[in-house]
């Protein structure tokens, strides 16, 4: 479908570093196993210039909305910090649960370059008060159990690889060391689902982030 790779493509612009047309996007998939749940698949969009990766992009899904589906794309630092958060779809209703996902006067990707300095895309992304609270934020704060993490078993499967990793507590906004991410009254399901998604991103990132970042 043309227009949504457009649209994933006008994303990636908003949270990667600049990239221009010699930039090669390429992507890995990992499946998350939820204890509470089916598994899940993250994709990262690995950002290669030069030969090395100087971006990487997670995509992730959490089924826990109050209308159901909800798909992020969440820019990532080399260091593992959360540079931006975009939502990709969401069925929340209007109001609250919708306008906590929602940044108002999107830019398209032809906005991007003809601005002449895709660089700045993230500096000009619309600001949301809930998504913003994750930015700077390392992933590891938001793995629920850190000694299951580093004892996670990954096993090729398709292509793909596979992570075990378990829910650990309900309080899902809450991170550790990070500081943490504050439900929305009025929209705590939707809160949560964001955090959802997000916990199953940290939980692949951090079980393969070497193997994500080899040259």
């Amino acid at each position: 479908n043309v227009a949504e790779k457009r649209d994933k493509m006008t994303a990636l612009a908003q949270v990667l570093p600049a990239f221009d047309a010699n930039a090669e996007l390429a992507e890995k998939r990992i499946t998350v196993k939820d204890a509470a749940g089916p598994e899940r698949e993250v994709i990262f969009h690995l950002l290669r210039q030069a030969g090395a990766v100087t971006g990487i992009a997670g995509e992730c899904s959490t089924a826990r909305g109050y209308g159901g589906r909800i798909n992020l794309l969440v820019g990532l630092t080399g260091e593992g910090k959360i540079r931006a958060i975009v939502v990709l779809e969401h069925r929340e209703t209007p109001g609250l649960g919708a306008a906590l996902l929602e940044r108002k006067n999107r830019m398209t990707l032809s906005d991007v370059f003809r601005a002449g300095n895709q660089a700045n895309a993230a500096k000009h992304l619309p600001s949301c008060a809930y998504l913003d609270q994750y930015n700077d934020k390392g992933l590891e704060n938001f793995v629920h159990d850190k000694a299951e993490k580093a004892a996670a078993e990954t096993n090729a499967v398709s292509g793909a690889t596979k992570t075990n990793w378990s829910e650990g507590e309900k309080n899902q906004e809450q991170s550790k060391a990070g500081g943490k991410v504050n439900a929305v009254s009025g929209a705590t399901i939707t809160s949560r689902a964001v955090a959802d998604a997000v916990q199953s991103l940290a939980a692949a990132y951090t079980a393969h982030r070497e193997e994500l970042l080899k040259q």
